[in-house]
């Protein structure tokens, strides 16, 4: 690879990375590297790895032979970082690979912690709590678990009392809108026109006592990223079902 293409690389590279020589003096530098220890390319290149990171002898560590790479818990400017050194090898005259540098890259470890929360499996907890015994079962929460990772909408049907209520929460909280609310509503707890008020809102003097416009189920769920649950199948409105399916 070309200066100019391992240039282009290291740019690229949102973490600070920056090249050493045997002596452990700065050869290259991408500008994160730069943005954290405050120098532009012709001052940086007047350090060394110690002067810009204390407490690790990387001296002592080029010095071995058999340098491997290694990760060290660094501060630089009351920031926490996990750095990684890696040797850089190339072939002597003898075609044996020989250490000449070293590659060394920051980690903030905040941002570290923010990705692996983003990335971490959401939530499977609930759906411990399900007792499963016959193969049916254990089928459907299977299937239940799959599904709920799939950014779309999720029909669970099942008669009165069989928890459809507990897997949808469960499957909520997997998903990756698990973070946010799960709002739940029981149609067959309401009267056709409340249901409709709350499940679509309603404008302000839309009838006696509705005093203020509200927003309806469905678009509070989409506001928050949440899950919008109900009860409603065989008990909810034909005109409330036909309408929901627009939502």
């Amino acid at each position: 690879m070309n200066t100019g293409a391992l240039r282009a690389l290291l740019e690229s590279m949102p973490e600070p990375v920056f090249s050493i020589d045997m002596k452990g003096k700065v050869e290259l530098a991408n500008p994160a590297a730069l943005a954290l220890f405050a120098l532009n390319e012709d001052k940086i290149r007047n350090q060394t790895a110690g002067q810009l990171i204390g407490g690790y002898n990387f001296s002592r560590w080029l010095e071995n032979e058999h340098a491997a790479p290694h990760s060290e818990r660094v501060v630089i400017r009351s920031q926490d970082f996990l750095m990684d050194i890696t040797p850089i090898h190339l072939e002597d005259e003898n075609q044996q690979p020989d250490v000449v540098g070293a590659v060394v890259m920051l980690k903030s470890t905040a941002r570290m912690g923010r990705q692996l929360q983003n990335l971490s499996v959401n939530d499977d907890t609930e759906f411990d709590h399900i007792v499963a015994v016959s193969p049916k079962m254990r089928q459907v929460l299977e299937q239940a678990r799959k599904l709920a990772m799939l950014d779309a909408p999720l029909l669970i049907v099942g008669d009165t009392g069989t928890g459809k209520d507990i897997l949808a929460r469960a499957c909520h909280l997997r998903s990756p809108r698990g973070k946010q609310p799960f709002l739940a509503l029981n149609c067959a707890a309401l009267p056709d026109d409340v249901a409709e008020s709350e499940l679509f809102g309603h404008a302000a003097g839309a009838y006696p006592g509705a005093g203020a416009a509200k927003k309806g189920f469905f678009r509070a769920g989409q506001r928050r990223l949440g899950a919008a649950g109900r009860d409603w199948r065989n008990v909810a409105a034909d005109a409330d079902q036909a309408a929901a399916l627009p939502e």
